[in-house]
């Protein structure tokens, strides 16, 4: 509705000219103040389409666009308007209030995105949370993926051991270490 008013910002000088009843016009100033907060509020839009919509079913890009918001709301905290000032302070509060937890789910799947891998948890992770948050949550991130991947090794030998038992009579036993498989190479994918 905003967008729309601020679009027709013109026709409302010229409809009070005409109208004797309508005793509120709004000045440049508000105008200013609409644009400004159009204009964050449009960051908010565009993540709730995204995460809301169905036309992004997959979790891989809800880390950029939580990042994105954070990021427009630290570039307008110092905003020259108090009016926009004490607006973004009140996002700020309730977006920290939010999203203060560390979301596995949503930085699991931006990692398990070829484009971003563990880089953008890093990044974003330093902007929207304070230093020593940021390197806790992004350790919380590394060792939940490294628990899944080691289960999934675990699942896989058992896979390959019940083949194995099945193809020969011989029966082996196969253990795999986490030091060896870090040491192999895993540490290459960070």
């Amino acid at each position: 509705m905003l967008v729309e008013a601020y679009r027709v910002k013109d026709a409302f000088p010229i409809f009070k000219e005409g109208e004797p009843f309508y005793r509120y016009c709004p000045t440049l100033d508000d105008w200013k103040k609409v644009k400004d907060v159009v204009d964050i509020l449009e960051v908010f839009y565009e993540a709730t389409h995204v995460i809301s919509g169905v036309d992004y079913p997959t979790s891989n890009v809800y880390l950029v666009v939580i990042w994105r918001v954070k990021h427009v709301l630290n570039e307008k905290e110092n905003h020259t308007d108090e009016f926009i000032r004490v607006m973004i302070r009140k996002m700020k509060e309730k977006f920290d209030k939010y999203w203060g937890e560390c979301n596995l789910l949503m930085a699991i799947g931006a990692i398990l995105d070829p484009r971003f891998k563990m880089r953008l948890v890093d990044f974003a992770f330093s902007q929207i949370y304070n230093e020593v948050d940021a390197r806790t949550n992004v350790m919380k991130v590394r060792d939940a993926l490294y628990n899944l991947f080691f289960e999934y090794v675990e699942v896989d030998h058992a896979r390959s051991r019940k083949g194995t038992i099945l193809e020969s009579s011989s029966t082996s036993t196969h253990s795999v270490s986490k030091e060896k498989l870090v040491s192999s190479g895993l540490m290459m994918y960070d």
